[in-house]
């Protein structure tokens, strides 16, 4: 089958706090969510034994510091403190337990898949550092630096084997048991420079620009560490991409203000020979209108709603993990080969709350 609807429903909470010490110096916090992955396939679709779940959560915990050194300058810095918490899954083929024991009885034993279950934690670091100048009152220019961090996930990795053929192993004096052993991976989290320019058009109208790079070719390959067992890799190879971005804030009135926004979004997959089904990404457009109002003298309420156009992603994926993690004899030709096309569709809802005391 081609695995049903492997997207869903997320909520991405975040929260932001500042601290100004002085008219000069300021400290911030921030905790949100800058990377993820949401996928889960029918039971039986075809491209069962490269992925069924992927369910990858990362949480930042960001504090900071900003200096303002002059009328026309500002820097500042922080600590990105980045946990990762994944829960990755994918069917294994048991054909050969099938025919060995359809030969030994000298009748058909049915095929059943097993299943195999990466589950793990960890923290990993980093820094960034920025700048703003004030060109002039109506021209405000910025740029920030984000380093690459590499958390370290450790866990369990399960392999399920079918009860019937258990059973069946039992029966010829052999075992064949389900296990857990522990296992590692290194996520290579990207570095990315971001530059932005804002320009008051009118005393009602100023226009937002912004660019930023994200160095995703350090993202060559996901290798879980398994004891006593091959390495399992997921090639992919990404590479660097782009992201462009052009806003309008219209001042309605002293409480209301019109937004409106556009973006070009490059995908880091090279192409469909590297578009893994866990991460089917492609090429987008987003389209954002929003709205900001003054609740009072010390709050604002801001919504926003995102569409995106998404490229047709075809996948021509040949997957070179070990899919028998147990028994590396098995694997001389389980190179499983995924091809197709995803039909990609997203939509978001921005809802956020400022406070002011």
């Amino acid at each position: 089958t081609g695995g049903g609807q492997a997207g869903g429903k997320g909520i991405l909470p975040a929260l932001v706090l500042a601290w100004p010490l002085s008219p000069q110096l300021a400290l911030g916090l921030s905790v949100s969510a800058p990377y993820g992955a949401d996928t889960k396939f029918d039971e039986d679709w075809s491209g069962r034994y490269t992925s069924l779940k992927t369910e990858m959560a990362a949480i930042n915990i960001h504090p900071s510091v900003a200096w303002r050194l002059n009328d026309h300058w500002s820097v500042g810095a922080g600590l990105n403190a980045i946990h990762i918490d994944a829960d990755l899954s994918k069917a294994l083929d048991f054909r050969y337990e099938a025919d060995i024991a359809s030969m030994l009885l000298g009748q058909p034993v049915p095929m059943l898949d097993g299943k195999a279950t990466m589950k793990g934690k960890g923290w990993g670091y980093g820094v960034d550092v920025g700048a703003q100048f004030q060109l002039s009152p109506n021209t405000r220019l910025g740029a920030v630096w984000r380093s690459t961090v590499t958390p370290k996930v450790k866990g369990d990795y399960r392999v399920d084997i079918p009860t019937l053929y258990s059973q069946l192993a039992a029966g010829l004096g052999l075992s064949l048991e389900s296990e857990v052993q522990k296992a590692d991976a290194r996520v290579k989290l990207p570095a990315s420079l971001g530059l932005a320019w804002q320009q008051r058009l009118t005393t009602a109208m100023t226009l937002h620009t912004a660019f930023q790079r994200t160095f995703w070719s350090r993202f060559d390959e996901l290798r879980i560490r398994v004891d006593n067992t091959p390495d399992q890799v997921q090639v992919e190879r990404w590479r660097d991409a782009n992201r462009y971005a052009v806003g309008i804030n219209y001042q309605l009135s002293d409480a209301l203000a019109l937004k409106a926004g556009l973006a070009l979004d490059q995908t880091p997959v090279p192409n469909a020979r590297y578009r893994h089904p866990s991460v089917p990404d492609t090429d987008r457009t987003w389209l954002t209108l929003g709205m900001s109002y003054r609740t009072g003298a010390m709050g604002r309420l801001d919504v926003a709603m995102a569409w995106t156009r998404m490229k047709d992603a075809g996948i021509d994926y040949v997957d070179t993990a070990y899919n028998r993690a147990d028994y590396a004899f098995f694997n001389a030709d389980q190179h499983f080969h995924v091809k197709g096309q995803f039909d990609l569709d997203m939509r978001m809802l921005a809802v956020q709350y400022t406070l002011m005391f």
